[in-house]
């Protein structure tokens, strides 16, 4: 039998694990609990692992059921804060497909619903592009989304700018709608 045990780490927010003695692994306190306690007895390292990765499984899927309870995000996003967590690649798979097979997450409503907004912010559609690239959003979730800004849409939010008076000078106030990722083509129609 093999010998395990729990100990604080040194770095906040996490509890190590050692295996006969010898660090194992460090695993963070947000996801496992203050408490975590292995009740079965191993007979070897291996069988230990697989239990581990058992309940890191539940762990994960709690966390992140957790994190949608606080807030809609897609699953490129809880897989992102799953993984700054320390949390294995296998469980980060599993909790994102017991979460997708309940239908809690749907990454198109998402990108629909951040795309309208950002432009109430009177933001252009380059600018949301980015914004979602950076979010690990799926190119093709990006364009189906984008795809679906009518000319009205962007004609608003580009007037909302102009309305503002702001920009005295045509250039200043084109230079301005371009940073905000609005295309010259869609400008032009309306300033001119």
């Amino acid at each position: 039998m093999i010998t395990i045990k729990i100990a604080p780490n040194n770095i906040k927010g996490f509890l190590s694990i050692f295996v006969e003695d010898e660090f194992w692994k460090k695993i963070p306190t947000a996801v496992f609990g203050r408490k975590i306690s292995f009740t079965k007895s191993y007979i070897n390292i291996a069988e230990f692992e697989d239990d581990f990765h058992e309940i890191e499984k539940r762990a994960a899927l709690n966390y992140a059921l957790k994190i949608l309870g606080q807030r809609d995000l897609p699953s490129a996003q809880i897989a992102l804060k799953l993984e700054q967590k320390d949390i294995s690649e296998k469980a980060v798979l599993h909790a994102l497909d017991k979460i997708n097979s309940y239908n809690y997450i749907d990454d198109g409503n998402w990108v629909r619903k951040y795309i309208q907004y950002e432009l109430g912010k009177s933001h252009g559609p380059l600018l949301i592009k980015n914004k979602l690239l950076q979010k690990k959003i799926s190119i093709d979730l990006i364009k189906e989304g984008l795809s679906k800004i009518s000319e009205e849409e962007l004609s608003c939010s580009i007037k909302k700018i102009i309305a503002k008076d702001k920009y005295k000078d045509r250039n200043k106030l084109i230079q301005a709608l371009i940073r905000r990722g609005f295309q010259y083509e869609n400008i032009s129609r309306l300033i001119d």
